[in-house]
């Protein structure tokens, strides 16, 4: 007698999602959606405003955008532009950051009434006020500690300032030392950006006064080390291994690569116009670069640093403000497969 059996295996493989990139354009109308090669995949045209749309980032599942506009922060959504939710504050908005967990949205400006900074927790579906805090004034970024739920706020007045995001307090606040003096005296930081380390025990803080990068200790707050860094720098983006810092002014056309545990300039990289923006997806060595140009006006690259090259070049329809990537995600496919045996 023959046994009819039947095996059936289970074949698991991951494949990426699309990577997606949004530029806003300069009249803060209109937001360019590029795939993972850079082709225009869609416009979205914003319902007009009191003000322009200054910045709008992705959020964790790629299908919406969060942005801001003056006092107004907005959730678009990708497909089609329509804005899905928004929220009227008390402040002018500087960044918006959507925490972890994806149901709360963190919010830093300024009151210019009071002349202080303020950070604001809101709900996120829908948008709902929770809890306000006071910080320093003009916050010129926030960063987010994902495994330790800590938010850190860099102001212009050279502050730096640790909230406990579950507590809803702020735990410590220092003000950045400044350089040895000199025959100029105390140079000032002039904090002009800032990144947290991938395993958050570092803080980054780009100095444009000064002229230097920061390594501030994410605990104590403390300055750990300086790296000089070429005068008028104001932008800075950490690669998603954290081993390379890129440095750049929106007034030179170039790039300069940060070895950070080297602490020194490894690359300088020429491109076409001075840049508006920085951004990473999920691969370290891939970089995406905004840039303005009144006369020849805006483009977006793609870099791999590897190779110090420009990969890809497109321009854009409008000059850019700010650009956002979203580097997709892996998804599980299942497979079933039967294969008869007779014996």
């Amino acid at each position: 007698m023959k046994k009819l059996l039947l095996l059936i295996a289970l074949a698991v493989s991951c494949s990426p999602t699309p990577q997606w990139t949004a530029v806003v354009g300069e009249s803060g109308t209109r937001i360019y959606i590029y795939d993972h090669q850079l082709n225009l995949t869609d416009t979205l045209q914003l319902e007009p405003g009191g003000e322009p749309l200054a910045k709008a980032d992705f959020q964790a599942d790629g299908a919406s955008l969060l942005g801001f506009r003056g006092r107004e922060l907005l959730r678009i959504r990708r497909t089609d532009g329509t804005i899905v939710d928004r929220k009227e504050l008390g402040f002018t908005i500087e960044d918006a950051i959507p925490l972890g967990d994806s149901r709360t949205i963190l919010v830093t400006g300024t009151d210019e009434t009071r002349n202080r900074g303020v950070v604001q927790m809101l709900s996120h579906l829908p948008m709902v006020e929770r809890k306000s805090l006071a910080v320093c004034a003009h916050p010129v970024t926030a960063m987010l500690g994902r495994s330790t739920r800590r938010v850190f706020v860099v102001c212009e007045a050279d502050t730096v300032t640790d909230i406990d995001t579950d507590l809803g307090i702020v735990t410590n606040s220092v003000q950045l030392s400044h350089t040895p003096p000199d025959s100029t005296g105390f140079p000032v930081c002039g904090a002009a950006d800032g990144a947290l380390s991938p395993n958050e025990t570092l803080i980054y803080v780009l100095c444009s006064g000064s002229s230097e990068l920061l390594y501030i200790d994410r605990v104590t707050l403390g300055t750990l080390a300086r790296v000089p860094v070429s005068p008028a720098t104001d932008l800075l983006a950490l690669n998603p291994s954290g081993r390379k810092a890129v440095l750049a002014g929106r007034n030179r056309p170039s790039l300069e690569i940060l070895d950070l545990s080297r602490r020194e300039i490894t690359q300088r990289i020429d491109i076409e116009a001075p840049p508006a923006d920085l951004a990473f997806g999920t691969r370290p060595d891939i970089l995406y670069v905004v840039t303005r140009d009144p006369a020849g006006g805006g483009r977006l690259l793609s870099i791999d640093l590897a190779r110090s090259a420009i990969d890809a070049t497109v321009k854009t329809p409008a000059l850019p403000l700010s650009i956002s990537v979203w580097p997709g995600r892996w998804i599980p496919l299942i497979a079933w497969t039967g294969k008869d045996l007779a014996g």
